[in-house]
């Protein structure tokens, strides 16, 4: 599949999604402060209506053209978005950066594995070693807390991980069919508001009016919202969902750094050693493809 593809567009595409990666390991520390305020409802509803009004004026001439599957695609990514995003940000208020970042990176894993109930094809034993030694790194990315002692945000997160790979996979198969791929963002990122609302009923709105927080919601919403799922709509199917995941990798690592430099969190050998074997995981996937 991937050598019917045009090499220059395949890179574009991937850089495109490292940058995605980069944007969301970012978010990690900010929500995770956030948190500790904020009910996580309140805060994914806000982050994604807001987001959502960012990206509403450029896409504005698409709503009237655009055929109903981009509406009713966009409706499901939205309700997938909802449970991950609401999920995960449940488990940051227990766990740190580098945590959430692995466990959510478990989903690397679970995309080979998924693809056959969307109908791409089956993971070939290249794609199993090389998202096996991705969890190898995410295994080291843990240290000491391992996954033999999983507590409650642990749980949350793994579930937002099942969800994300879900969303990554079904947003391959639609992405190849739709041709209005910014609705298609537009529409995702505001259900995704939507599905959350409900979650939110008795919460206090209060907590969002501080310096932090305000902050947080503003990159996340227009960095690690807006610009991310613009972007990886746009541009994931220049590549495989297999590469994609892949690509996302880089998650734990980033938000692993920025929860160091943002927060202070500490980064011991286990960091070291499991961004090794996700880097080399990554860099033997696109090595191999690129010999099939």
């Amino acid at each position: 599949m991937l050598k019917k593809m045009n090499i220059s567009r395949c890179l574009i595409g991937e850089s495109i999604l490292l940058f995605v990666t980069f944007c969301w390991g970012v978010s990690f520390p900010l929500v995770g402060n956030s948190v500790a305020t904020v009910d996580p409802s309140v805060f994914v509803m806000v982050r994604f209506f807001l987001a959502a009004l960012i990206l509403f004026p450029f896409v504005l001439t698409e709503i009237t053209i655009a055929s109903k599957d981009v509406l009713i695609a966009g409706m499901i990514l939205g309700a997938i978005n909802a449970i991950a995003y609401i999920s995960q940000t449940m488990g940051m208020k227990t766990l740190t950066s580098a945590e959430g970042a692995f466990i959510t990176g478990i989903n690397v894993i679970l995309v080979p594995f998924i693809l056959p109930f969307f109908g791409l094809g089956k993971p070939s034993k290249k794609d199993i070693a090389c998202s096996f030694l991705c969890l190898l790194g995410l295994y080291f990315l843990a240290g000491i807390h391992g996954f033999s002692s999983l507590n409650v945000g642990d749980a949350w997160v793994l579930l937002c991980a099942v969800f994300f790979a879900i969303a990554l996979v079904y947003l391959q198969k639609v992405s190849m069919r739709l041709s209005c791929l910014s609705l298609l963002a537009f529409y995702q990122i505001i259900f995704t508001g939507v599905f959350a609302a409900p979650f939110t009923l008795g919460k206090s709105f209060h907590p969002l009016l501080t310096f932090q927080v305000v902050g947080a919601l503003l990159f996340c919403a227009f960095f690690a919202t807006t610009i991310t799922l613009l972007l990886q709509t746009k541009f994931q199917h220049y590549t495989t969902a297999n590469r994609a995941a892949m690509i996302f990798c880089f998650e734990p690592i980033f938000g692993a750094l920025f929860g160091y430099l943002i927060n202070n969190e500490k980064m011991g050998w286990s960091i070291f050693l499991g961004g090794s074997c996700i880097l080399a995981g990554t860099v033997f996937s696109f090595v191999l493809r690129s010999k099939v």
